[in-house]
């Protein structure tokens, strides 16, 4: 019998009760013990010492032992003065009360298990029993602001404003007014509880101002960003204005972060989850300079990284995350590379394009962003206006898309470009397919129209526009055209299917031409999630000028 005892905490200070557990050596349960964020062994006393948030985690890896839990009820439920209006997993509550100690922290839930849920209640309770008088939501993609809008109505009876957005005349359809709008909207305080705005909006000096102002005062009293990974470059004048409106001087206030990948690319991702939160006081400089190694050209290229454990700890002591499989029993994943070979009419076209790119390759390394210089070479191997005749990859597409109608089930397909979208949804229109594009006049319709019909198999969007902020539980099936260039953002639109509310277990395809770049497209994003793990040494960097070795030999 396994003892686990709910005491006081001796090792983590972010929490009152601890689950402390005495078990016989078990390579299994101890493997999994040291995968969980918050936990401690004490050698003296032979003891593991587990965080409360674990608590469903630690039930699962014990599910095949017999185990007693005493003192359980010190770690239930103590917000005995306020009400939640939907009801919460216990892991959910646990991320509430982590968030009223905190104070500023980084939420790094997995991708589906309701991080916007636990916001808003953390920003009902900072409302009814703490008296702040407004929360700024502010979304790292401007879609967002739809899905906050839905979730807020669902959560809460709290009252929202769309900053900027005005209502068509004749229609009374609502749509973003721009800057001018934004600004007429803060002139005056609010008088609406949620402000939710986009991260484009902080380009705009007098919006920063206005904003920065309401939080030195008070009339802001939490902060939140969603997404807060694609704010990436704190050096542009959004990243600036940002900072400024989260580093205050009012060290009363609550700020989140909010993102399942917060390292997407590099170590230097992070820099602006710790500036906002107040926990970096260096500049951007200095703070490469403190985990990059240079070389190259004037020693100005990064060539490696060091100092990863002390970011890692840095980062852990600041974010609280739980992952889908330690607290919820979600259905598994079944990823699955479908493989195809190019039709002999596109391998010369492709020879061509690769042979242009190898002859400039020197004009490649000079671009603000080489990887766009391989557009073209990627859509040849999948996009049919490139060639003169048809293409595998859309013959297997529409093979894939026919299996899955004949199972009654329907599919979510991703590109990285508009226009091979639209190519996707005219082939499949047999299928009942629907775009999910910028151009559509209203992508809550369209996303409501896919859930609510089966006869729609497949809904088509890019990766940017449909891979983020949605869900779409009705979906067990995900397939990519074409892969995005890092995991993260694969990840993303996984779990748009991948969450709570999924029954089914989530087929994933990835299209692969073989022999080609689509190939190497893949083994590059391995390598980054290597990083992003934080398991590969400073001699492992993945170098922007090996990326496009890889690319084109």
């Amino acid at each position: 019998m396994i003892r686990i005892n709910v005491k006081e905490s001796k090792k983590f200070k972010d929490f009152q009760y601890c689950l402390f557990i005495k078990c016989s050596f078990d390579i299994d349960i101890v493997s999994k013990f040291r995968k969980l964020e918050f936990r401690y062994f004490h050698v003296n006393s032979d003891c593991w010492e587990i965080a409360p948030i674990h608590l469903q985690a630690v039930k699962n890896i014990l599910i095949n032992q017999e185990y007693q839990i005493i003192g359980e009820e010190l770690l239930q439920n103590d917000l005995e003065d306020f009400t939640f209006k939907t009801k919460p997993y216990q892991y959910q509550i646990e991320g509430v009360k982590y968030g009223i100690d905190k104070r500023h922290w980084h939420l790094g839930d997995e991708q589906g298990l309701g991080k916007t849920k636990q916001i808003i209640d953390l920003a009902r309770y900072l409302k009814e029993i703490q008296g702040i008088e407004h929360c700024l939501v502010i979304c790292g993609v401007a879609s967002l602001r739809w899905n906050w809008r839905d979730e807020i109505e669902t959560h809460s009876d709290e009252t929202y404003k769309l900053l900027g957005f005005r209502s068509r005349k004749r229609s009374n359809k609502l749509y973003d007014g721009g800057t001018k709008a934004k600004l007429e909207d803060l002139e005056e305080v609010p008088e609406e509880f949620f402000w939710i705005i986009n991260i484009e909006a902080f380009r705009e000096e007098a919006i920063v101002k206005l904003l920065k102002k309401y939080h030195e005062n008070g009339t802001i009293g939490a902060i939140f960003i969603d997404e807060v990974h694609k704010v990436k470059n704190p050096l542009s004048a959004q990243g600036k204005g940002f900072i400024k409106v989260m580093n205050t001087k009012n060290k009363n206030d609550y700020r989140v972060t909010m993102s399942g990948t917060p390292l997407v690319n590099q170590p230097m991702d992070l820099f602006i989850i710790f500036k906002s939160l107040g926990y970096e006081e260096n500049s951007y400089t200095a703070f490469k300079n403190h985990y990059c190694i240079f070389g190259g050209y004037m020693d100005r290229e990064i060539v490696g990284y060091r100092n990863l454990q002390e970011l890692k700890t840095r980062l852990k002591n600041i974010q609280l995350r739980r992952l889908k499989e330690d607290v919820l029993e979600l259905p598994q994943k079944f990823p699955q590379t479908v493989y195809v070979d190019m039709y002999k009419e596109q391998e010369p076209l492709y020879k061509e394009v690769l042979a242009g790119l190898q002859d400039k390759i020197d004009l490649i390394m000079l671009s603000p962003n080489p990887l766009a210089q391989f557009t073209r070479l990627r859509q040849v191997v999948g996009t049919p206006q490139l060639v003169s005749s048809t293409v595998q990859k859309l013959d297997k597409l529409v093979e894939l898309v026919d299996e899955i109608a004949s199972r009654g089930e329907q599919c979510l397909i991703f590109s990285n470009w508009a226009e091979v979208v639209q190519i996707i949804v005219d082939i499949l229109k047999p299928y009942n397919a629907m775009g999910y594009l910028a151009k559509n006049k209203n992508l809550k319709d369209t996303e409501n129209a896919f859930k609510s019909d089966k006869n729609k198999v497949a809904l088509v969007g890019t990766i940017k526009l449909m891979g983020t902020g949605l869900t779409f539980n009705n979906s067990n099936n995900v397939i990519f055209f074409d892969s995005p260039w890092t995991g993260a953002d694969k990840q993303q639109c996984i779990d748009r299917c991948h969450r709570i509310g999924q029954t089914n277990d989530l087929n994933i395809y990835s299209l692969v031409c073989a022999n080609s770049i689509d190939e190497k497209v893949e083994m590059i994003v391995r390598r980054k999630e290597l990083l992003s793990q934080g398991i590969v040494d400073s001699g492992n960097i993945i170098r922007m000028q090996e990326i496009i070795n890889m690319l084109l030999y």
